[in-house]
């Protein structure tokens, strides 16, 4: 149900977060302000009466490790977008 993969924020968001420990990278990629926004930006037209914006920021929460592990190189962006389930 995820629509097409956005570009990848690398300077906005990748960046600041790859000197952090795992635990804190993993909260912070999905913080409001981070790639929920992000992501909410390029996917709302298609996921508009599908889920709500409260909705889509749980569901990035569930997918953090993933983000996590797109920062530190060991997954795709593409693979860590297409974790997110609602």
């Amino acid at each position: 149900m995820i629509p097409s993969t956005p570009p990848e924020p690398i300077a906005d968001i990748k960046i600041p977060l790859w000197d952090m420990a795992p635990r804190d990278r993993a909260r912070m990629a999905c913080h409001p302000r981070g790639l929920p926004s992000y992501l909410w930006s390029h996917w709302k037209s298609a996921l508009k009466g599908v889920v709500t914006w409260q909705e889509f920021q749980s569901a990035v929460r569930r997918s953090r490790w993933d983000f996590a592990d797109w920062v530190a190189g060991t997954t795709t962006w593409n693979d860590a977008c297409q974790s997110i389930r609602f």
